[in-house]
């Protein structure tokens, strides 16, 4: 009996033990079960408090639209941002912004907008930098440097709205002046080689700036001057103000011509001012200007040409208050000269 009792009381200790032992196993793989299936929420909430940095890009290539674009493009055409280096193929899709080189092979063109009505088309072989635009402020301005190449530029007026392209070159500047009425047109044509600038005005009127010197050319009319162009890609932003003066290749001093034997006593010889005087100051806000012409030359101020009667001219003009630089330009076939005056109105 006794034996049958100790028999029984371990069978019931093993089956306990066995119990225990299944009980326990059972919570230590729910344990692990939860600690696995919490991995996923750990992982989770690390994954959206912290995001892997994205590679930096150019900040001009992140936005939506750049200060320029193309219209149109073909051939070779490339460009180069000012933090770069190295020049990269253009695609109609480029977006353009400032300080940006843009650049046209052999046998290649495109044309640019910059908003405003303001296109800009370069032919082969042509260079030029976006250097400016403000189309906030009341008078609409963009800027554009020209290095080397031939570079057409068209600005199309609209009713009321004061637009303008300035052409910075290397030995003079290029500014348009758009007009305040729909639809008028300017067109222009610049010509940069290595020895010679040229500026034809095909429709409308351009000024082209020297340091001192406005002439105003109008349609039809060319600039052209013999010069010396490196061809380099100019800092054209540290230009604040024209060039002082174009630069002449040929030194050479001009012969004058000899003078006629026979000359009459009253025969005007050449362009003078006769009032009012150069620095002269003056109160009020118009002043008549007059002086003597040679025969067969023509005079020209602001654009208009004057009516000469018997070698002589006189008309009216307006003035600003401060200091105010009139400048005659005085035509003879080809040939052309400039006389500038400096009047103060007080």
């Amino acid at each position: 009996m006794a034996v049958y009792y100790a028999r029984t009381f371990r069978n019931g200790v093993s089956l306990l033990m066995k119990i225990l032992l299944i009980v326990f196993i059972s919570s230590f793989l729910v344990h692990c079960s939860k600690k696995e299936e919490s991995k996923p929420d750990l992982t989770l909430t690390k994954s959206t408090q912290y995001q892997v940095p994205k590679p930096k890009l150019e900040s001009k290539e992140m936005k939506q639209n750049g200060d320029a674009k193309y219209l149109t493009l073909e051939g070779e055409v490339t460009h180069k941002r000012s933090s770069e280096m190295v020049w990269k193929e253009s695609s109609i899709k480029t977006n353009l912004f400032l300080k940006d080189w843009i650049k046209t092979g052999e046998g290649s063109n495109c044309a640019i907008s910059m908003s405003r009505n303001r296109i800009i088309t370069m032919s082969e072989n042509s260079r030029l930098i976006l250097l400016d635009r403000q189309d906030k402020e009341k008078v609409k301005r963009a800027v554009i440097g020209v290095s080397k190449g031939d570079v057409e530029g068209k600005i199309e007026g609209q009713e009321g709205v004061d637009s303008q392209i300035i052409f910075k070159l290397p030995n003079a500047w290029l500014r348009v002046k758009s007009s305040l009425k729909q639809g008028v047109k300017k067109v222009f044509r610049i010509s940069l080689t290595s020895n010679k600038m040229k500026v034809h005005v095909e429709e409308g009127d351009v000024e082209v700036l020297t340091k001192g010197k406005v002439l105003k050319l109008t349609k039809n009319k060319i600039y052209e001057k013999k010069v010396k162009i490196e061809d380099v890609e100019l800092d054209f932003s540290k230009q604040v103000e024209p060039p002082e003066e174009i630069v002449e290749l040929d030194t050479k001093p001009k012969k004058k011509p000899k003078p006629k034997k026979t000359i009459k006593k009253n025969t005007i010889k050449k362009f003078a001012i006769k009032q009012p005087k150069d620095g002269q100051v003056i109160k009020a806000n118009t002043v008549r200007v007059n002086g003597v012409i040679p025969s067969g030359h023509e005079l020209v101020f602001k654009g208009k040409s004057i009516n000469i009667t018997n070698n002589k001219f006189s008309f009216n003009v307006n003035l600003d208050m401060g200091i105010n630089t009139l400048t005659f330009q005085v035509i003879n076939g080809q040939k052309v000269t400039y006389t500038t005056i400096e009047l103060e109105r007080r």
